[in-house]
């Protein structure tokens, strides 16, 4: 993909407040996905951890304005 059209992704708390830098610095590898192939559906993998413990791979649904 070119870098032209990347985008920066945005992550949220469930409340609707962005999450700051040393919170975002946990998710790694964030993998996209259509699973449905319509863009209007994208989930997003990542890995997460906090450096003390085990990580684990979570899941969102991304949300385009």
């Amino acid at each position: 993909m070119p870098t032209a059209s990347a985008r920066n992704i945005v992550v949220l708390w469930l409340g609707g407040n962005t999450l700051q830098d040393q919170n975002v610095s946990v998710l790694d590898d964030h993998i996209p996905n259509l699973p449905t192939r319509d863009p209007a559906f994208q989930v997003i993998y990542t890995n997460m951890s906090n450096s003390q413990t085990i990580p684990f791979v979570g899941i969102a649904v991304l949300v385009n304005p």
